[in-house]
């Protein structure tokens, strides 16, 4: 579980240089649709496909929902990246923002739901 929340950390964060690239050029290799999915992801295959995993206790069911959340809020700035809305999806990410609240609580529950499973 450990190398899964890392790996899950270090791509949530990956995907806001990935958003920055799609708000500068107004293109991604990623579509609005599939970024919406949140069980097409490495991490979401894991969390919804592990047979290992403990789906009973309270932080997978919040890790899930914020996972769900982001995979939202992601696509919809991708959204407004792709159709030239540059100044909005930049807003979007900015402090303080649903997209900052939800990445912050998800990167927070992951890190306290790996202490717990130690």
């Amino acid at each position: 579980m450990r190398e899964q929340v890392q790996k899950a950390i270090a791509a949530h964060g990956i995907w806001k240089q990935r958003l920055k690239s799609a708000i500068e050029s107004g293109q991604s290799t990623y579509t609005v649709a599939g970024v919406a999915q949140d069980d097409q992801c490495e991490f979401g295959k894991w969390l919804y496909g592990s047979s290992g995993l403990n789906r009973s206790g309270s932080h997978f069911e919040t890790v899930r929902q914020l996972h769900a959340d982001f995979h939202k809020e992601v696509s919809a700035i991708l959204a407004k990246a792709l159709a030239g809305k540059r100044r909005e999806a930049l807003n979007d990410m900015g402090v303080g923002t649903r997209y900052g609240r939800i990445s912050s609580q998800l990167t927070r529950e992951l890190l306290q739901w790996n202490e717990k499973a130690a």
